[in-house]
């Protein structure tokens, strides 16, 4: 038990005095035995900060398991933990890296796709937003410099399937006491749907390295990537393709997938 936990739960007890910590008395008790509980939990969250370093781990047969090492009793504490030690670094070296995922889908059969990092960290908006056609150049001439045929959209992959629920309104009007001329009033709630939930890119331009693209064939400017052509992949393969690059990719990345599939 510590000073820190005391503290801690001086701040949150109940006043009064029927909560008064005498000495000596049941009350001391119970704040001694809550303090001491929070001191273990506290010392149980700080070993799982090793658990998976090969040489601090608790959990050496666990994590040997893991990395696909057969636990030896018979070999020496130190020698287990050097050779954990070289796989877990080995592997790691290239976990979720851009060759690393590349190689991935090569080896799925999905050999028309190249994975891209940002690295000249240029708005990833401009790779996931695209014009059929845009008039006023000279291959099309509408007489607007600004006009546009047609915008769509590729997706951003950030994790699986979520959805978000979404209610569904039997009609719209006036103001919350429905009266026609408020476009945020609700005349009743019928019921909800599952809305797949989508993402955007972030104006804050430093979550932008954090993007990565898998596409087809890249377009380098001085060595740096200013843009990508659409790969192609079957369209039967999408939700495979989807869980391989979810499954490899480092958690705070996001995936713009260049991808017409076919």
């Amino acid at each position: 038990m510590t000073n820190v936990a005391i503290k801690s739960l001086d701040a949150v007890w109940p006043r009064g005095s029927a909560w008064c910590a005498k000495s000596g008395g049941g009350m001391q008790g119970l704040k001694a035995g809550v303090a001491d509980t929070i001191e273990r939990a506290k010392e149980s969250a700080a070993n799982l900060s090793n658990v998976r370093r090969a040489n601090d781990t608790t959990l050496l047969d666990e994590l040997e398991i893991d990395f696909g090492i057969a636990p030896d009793v018979s070999v020496a504490d130190s020698e287990r933990r050097a050779l954990l030690n070289s796989k877990i670094n080995g592997s790691e070296a290239n976990a979720g890296t851009e060759s690393d995922i590349s190689e991935a889908l090569v080896a799925a059969g999905f050999v028309n796709l190249n994975v891209y990092d940002n690295s000249g960290s240029f708005n990833p908006a401009q790779f996931s937003s695209r014009y059929q056609a845009t008039a006023g150049s000279r291959p099309v001439v509408c007489g607007n410099s600004r006009a546009y045929c047609g915008r769509y959209n590729y997706r951003i992959l950030v994790n699986g399937g979520s959805s978000v629920i979404a209610r569904v309104y039997r009609t719209t009007a006036g103001n919350r006491w429905a009266v026609a001329g408020n476009i945020k009033a609700q005349a009743a709630v019928v019921g909800t749907n599952n809305v797949p939930l989508t993402y955007g890119v972030p104006v804050d331009v430093n979550t932008w390295p954090f993007f990565f693209f898998v596409a087809g064939e890249g377009v380098y400017s001085n060595g740096v990537l200013v843009d990508a052509k659409p790969g192609n992949a079957p369209a039967n393969r999408k939700d495979e393709l989807e869980k391989l690059i979810l499954r490899l990719k480092p958690m705070h990345t996001w995936a713009i997938m260049l991808i017409n599939y076919e």
